[in-house]
Order: structure tokens, then sequence, then C-alpha cells
């Protein structure tokens, strides 16, 4: 039986949470830089100066362009350790634990193939790269290692509104679908199930195989039984 919508929400609050605490560990070992922080302060300043009309919206925006790429040039470091620790959450831990986060398992629910096969690192890297930006995070990488600030400016803005897109109908798709699949569970053809209909539901696959088991050897009985009185049958008429 499909996860409810509720269960998947507070595992992913949870999972979160978790996220929060580690990253906040990750960035005290490897600190954003002077720069960086100086293009944060600006931009904070930029959107009270907007909001206060002493800008206009191109002014805004133009210097806003700019900080975002100073700001991601200067955190490549930073962006590329989340990444790891996102497949260490996500990816590792999760095909480690039988499709679950610590999430996940405090709701009792998991993460599981939709044709029942193995649950294996590349489904699950599929899977969490598309819904939980880490393929975005990759990508601006590569583009602030590979492009200068207007090419950035160009591409930047239309990859992470793709990324907010596919998270939003992946979001919808699991409220409102029968079955509770989004995009990245349909491209690793993954779903979401409750643990305890999934354990009963094996259980009840034991049962059922005992019970074909226990047939087939009482059939058994019956045909040996059969086939020994045939023989007796045919011994006792040669006699006579």
């Amino acid at each position: 039986m499909k996860a409810y919508t509720t269960q998947r929400l507070c595992a992913i609050i949870i999972d979160i949470f978790l996220l929060m605490l580690f990253s906040y560990l990750v960035n005290a070992l490897i600190p954003y830089n002077n720069t960086y922080k100086s293009a944060l302060d600006e931009n904070n300043s930029l959107a009270e100066k907007y909001i206060n009309k002493e800008i206009n919206e191109e002014q805004y925006l133009d210097k806003m362009i700019d900080n975002q790429y100073t700001m991601s040039k200067n955190s490549i470091v930073n962006e590329l350790a989340g990444v790891v620790l996102y497949v260490a959450y996500f990816v590792a831990f999760q095909q480690m634990n039988n499709g679950q986060t610590p999430g996940k398992k405090l709701m009792k629910i998991r993460v599981k193939k939709k044709d029942n096969s193995e649950l294996t690192y590349s489904d699950l890297i599929k899977r969490e790269f598309l819904i939980h930006g880490m393929a975005v995070s990759i990508i601006i990488s590569i583009l602030l290692l590979t492009v200068g600030k207007p090419s950035f400016a160009y591409y930047y803005y239309p990859i992470v509104g793709l990324n907010l897109l596919i998270f939003v109908l992946s979001s919808f798709m699991i409220v409102f679908k029968k079955d509770g699949r989004g995009l990245h569970d349909l491209f690793a053809n993954t779903e979401v199930v409750t643990l305890e209909n999934n354990e009963n539901k094996n259980k009840e696959e034991i049962i059922d195989a005992e019970i074909i088991e226990e047939r087939s050897d009482k059939d058994e009985r019956i045909n040996r039984t059969r086939t020994s009185k045939k023989r007796e049958s045919k011994r006792d008429s040669k006699t006579l």
C-alpha cells in the first residue's frame, strides 16, 4: 500500500532537519570566505533598497545577478560538500537500510522498486538527484568552472526554475495520484510504501506459499496411495 502523504511529509521534515544539522557541522569545518559573506550582505541590503524604492527593478536585478555569481563562485567547495552529504544521506544510507532514511524509519515507510526487484545505488541516485536538487548543484558548479558571468546568469535561473518546477509537479503527483508516485519515482521506477503493510504482504505471501506447499504434499500423498492401490490390484489380478 502506498505511504500516506502525511507520513512522507513528516519524514522529509525530519530528514531536512537532520541534514541542516549536518550541513551546519560541514560549514563549520569549511566556512564561507569573506567575499561570499560580503556579497550576501550586499544582496540583503539591495532587497531593502528595492522595497524602499531607492533603486528600480532593473538596478536591483542586475546587481543581484552579479552578487549571485560572486556567491556561487566562492562557495563551490561548500556546494560539492553538500552534494557529498546528500549522497551519503539519501543514497548510501538509504540503500544500506532497506530503502529508509532516519525520517522514513520513524514514519514506518520505505522506498522500494515498483517491480519488487532489488533497490540499487543506481536507482536511488536517479531518484534523489532529480528531486533534491543535487543535480542542480553539480551543474551550477560545472558552469562556474567553465563559463563567465554573462553565460552563468543566462543558464542559472532557467536551471533553478526547472528544478523548482520538477519539485512542484512531483509534490502534486504525490498528493493527488492514487499510487502517490512523483516524477522522481517514475524516473527511477520506485514507490514509497508503508512498512507495516509491506510486512503484512510478505507474511501473506509466505502463508500462501506454505498453503500451496501443503496442498502439493497432500496431493502427492494421495497420488502415491492411488498408485500403490493400483499396483496391489494388478498383483491380485495376476494371482487370480
